[in-house]
């Protein structure tokens, strides 16, 4: 037996080179996920791997054409959420393009993630084996939280003690200078206050004669309250105060001067400001009407009146105290 070796004609060569050439051709235009799809899988150990759903999304665009040439980056993130759910995030970095599904198992988001994967790759895909996906809750981004009104300030409460340098127009013959200490009881702006006052003696002459009359002197205590608002810096606000103690008299330039003592009682309205310095230090400034409560005066025997107290008279006052 021979056999014979036969020549390939040209026209049989021609259509092998076609054939080939078609079946190249139509090869590089299928949607092959591999090919199209640049994916990051991140997924716990009992949920698919990367090579899984890659397969999975072949199955899906099977021998669809390849219309959008685009490759696609995507990063895939699944996850346990709370309550026995899952939860995955699907990220698009180039599109800016983000989603988040929740489902009751690994399984069933996967199966809705390999739609989505198929559908990037080739958005006019029908495909041959599309499973239909559990019904999935599309989580919204949260809401910024509520802006919370400014918290009230606190009520403080302190205690404060210092000197107190006052000055007296009307209640002695002439204007005095007084000296004492001051301790007040801080409830945030208000003030409650105790003072005790000691004013130096004034002189006093009888109507008519140059060298008889008496010596003045008034000791008192106090007891007030101020309010105070922040004004910038300083504080002002307003004050009443209650004042008693003893004015006494002793009369010179008679045979018989002689001595006396009187109550004391007034009342005070007026405007404190208050400049702190620093957080323990203040000094304070104020100046108040003084309007006598009782009617007294002193007279020498014999000789005549000497002193009455003027029926509305000022006071200022220098003080300077330590907040504790």
């Amino acid at each position: 037996m021979s056999m014979r070796t036969g020549e390939l004609s040209e026209d049989r060569v021609h259509r092998v080179v076609v054939g080939v050439a078609l079946l190249l051709c139509g090869s590089a235009g299928l949607a092959r996920a591999d090919e199209r799809l640049h994916l990051a899988w991140t997924a716990p150990a009992d949920c698919p791997d990367r090579e899984q759903v890659m397969r999975e999304v072949d199955a899906l665009l099977g021998d669809s054409p390849t219309t959008h040439p685009e490759s696609v980056d995507v990063s895939v993130e699944v996850a346990r959420a709370a309550d026995d759910a899952w939860r995955v995030r699907i990220e698009t970095p180039a599109r800016g393009g983000r989603r988040e599904l929740v489902g009751k198992s690994c399984r069933a988001l996967v199966d809705a993630v390999d739609v989505i994967l198929a559908l990037m790759i080739e958005p006019e895909l029908e495909p041959r084996k599309q499973p239909e996906p559990e019904p999935a809750i599309v989580v919204p981004p949260p809401e910024p939280p509520a802006a919370l009104p400014p918290p009230s300030p606190p009520s403080s409460v302190a205690i404060a003690a210092g000197l107190v340098l006052e000055g007296d127009v009307g209640a002695l013959p002439r204007a005095a200078l007084g000296v004492g200490a001051r301790g007040a009881l801080l409830l945030g702006r208000t003030r409650v206050e105790a003072s005790i006052v000691g004013f130096l003696p004034t002189r006093a002459r009888v109507d008519g004669r140059s060298t008889a009359g008496a010596d003045i002197r008034l000791e008192v205590g106090t007891l007030g309250v101020c309010h105070l608002w922040p004004l910038g810096p300083v504080e002002l606000g307003p004050c009443l105060t209650l004042e008693l103690g003893r004015m006494h008299g002793k009369g010179f330039g008679v045979d018989s001067p002689g001595d006396g003592a009187a109550f004391w009682a007034a009342a005070r309205a007026g405007a404190d400001l208050g400049v702190p310095f620093g957080q323990h230090v203040a000094l304070h400034l104020r100046a108040e009407a003084v309007a006598p409560l009782v009617e007294l005066g002193f007279v020498l025997d014999n000789v005549g009146p000497v002193h009455q107290p003027s029926s509305v008279g000022l006071r200022t006052q220098l003080a300077g105290e330590y907040r504790f």
